[in-house]
C-alpha cells in the first residue's frame, strides 16, 4: 500500500483487531412526529391568515401562503434526505478505511496504511486525515465539540495501529 489514499471498489477485509470502528451521521434536530406537528401548525396558521386576508378582499395572498407551505415542506424534505448520509471510519493494524455513503446509498471506499496517516485539525472543517499531500476529510457535518472528540479518537487509534496494538 502506498503513502496516499487509494480508492477501493468495495469495503476492504480488515485483518486483526479494530482500533476504531465509527459510524458518523448528521444530526437531525426534529423527529418525524415533531415535523408533523410543526407542519400542521404552519398549515393551520396559513389557513387562518388566508381566511382573514380573503375576508379583507386580498384574494391574491392565498397562492403566496401556499408557496410558503411548499417551500417549508421542500426544505424539510431536503434536510431529511441529507440526514441519510453516513461516513464510516475503521482503523486496523494494517489499514485505515474511510467510507462515505451519500443520501442515495452510493458508497465510496478509501484506504491507506496507518503508518502514513496523521490527523490535522481545522476548526469547523471536519477532521482531516492526511498522508503527505493527500487528505481525507471526515465529520464535516459534526459540531466543533464532536469534531474534536473524533479527532482525539482517530489520533488514539492511529497511535495504537502504528505501535502494532
Amino acid at each position: 500500500m502506498q503513502a496516499r489514499w487509494e480508492r477501493a471498489p468495495a469495503p476492504p477485509i480488515m485483518q486483526g483487531a479494530l482500533f476504531m470502528d465509527a459510524e458518523l451521521r448528521p444530526h437531525r434536530s426534529l423527529s418525524a412526529s415533531g415535523f408533523k406537528l410543526v407542519f400542521a401548525v404552519l398549515v393551520l396558521m396559513n389557513l387562518l391568515m388566508a381566511a382573514y386576508m380573503i375576508a379583507q378582499g386580498a384574494h391574491l395572498v392565498l397562492p403566496f401562503l401556499g408557496l410558503d407551505v411548499l417551500a417549508v415542506w421542500l426544505a424539510f424534505r431536503w434536510n431529511y434526505r441529507e440526514a441519510r448520509r453516513r461516513e464510516f471510519v475503521r482503523i486496523g493494524p494494517e489499514q485505515v478505511h474511510v467510507a462515505s455513503v451519500d443520501a442515495k446509498g452510493r458508497a465510496a471506499h478509501w484506504v491507506i496504511n496507518p503508518l502514513w496517516a496523521r490527523v490535522v485539525r481545522e476548526a469547523g472543517a471536519g477532521v482531516i486525515i492526511r498522508a503527505h499531500a493527500d487528505q481525507m476529510r471526515v465529520g464535516a457535518f459534526l459540531s466543533p465539540k464532536e469534531q474534536a472528540g473524533l479527532a482525539n479518537a482517530i489520533e488514539a487509534a492511529l497511535s495504537r495501529a502504528k505501535r502494532g496494538g
